[in-house]
């Protein structure tokens, strides 16, 4: 595990230093911002969407570029990508990538949670535990 790569990942969310603008684990793509998908695709305009914390690991630190992140939507192909750039196992991707995988306390918190801030504080928080249950 790249504890270094993802504490700074963690940080970034708490500081807000993101590339997508919302932060979101439910979901990425609707009709809101299927244009703003196909602008940035063509190249006219930045993601503006919103990421998880694995879409977001990997246009942070260049695991993949944003028109292929936007429209390769097979799962599994994420996965890959973020566990050898973090250096994680399937499993780990899941404690971090589905929040139904995230420990209930943290459900909680991030469906609770009214901002965007909030909810990027509770996903650093979900990283943050995962690297300190590993150590």
């Amino acid at each position: 595990m790249d504890t270094e790569k993802l504490r700074q990942l963690a940080d970034n969310l708490r500081e807000q230093e993101t590339v997508a603008d919302e932060f979101r684990m439910q979901r990425w793509m609707d009709a809101d911002n299927y244009n703003k998908i196909m602008n940035t695709i063509n190249g006219e305009e930045p993601c503006g969407t919103a990421a998880c914390i694995c879409g977001e690991g990997l246009l942070q630190f260049n695991g993949v570029e944003e028109s292929t992140l936007l429209t390769n939507l097979i799962s599994t192909d994420i996965e890959k990508r973020f566990c050898d750039l973090f250096d994680v196992s399937s499993e780990e991707f899941g404690a971090l990538a589905y929040q139904t995988e995230w420990p209930t306390s943290f459900q909680k918190r991030y469906n609770d949670a009214d901002t965007d801030e909030e909810r990027r504080h509770v996903a650093a928080d979900r990283i943050e535990l995962l690297i300190d249950n590993y150590a």
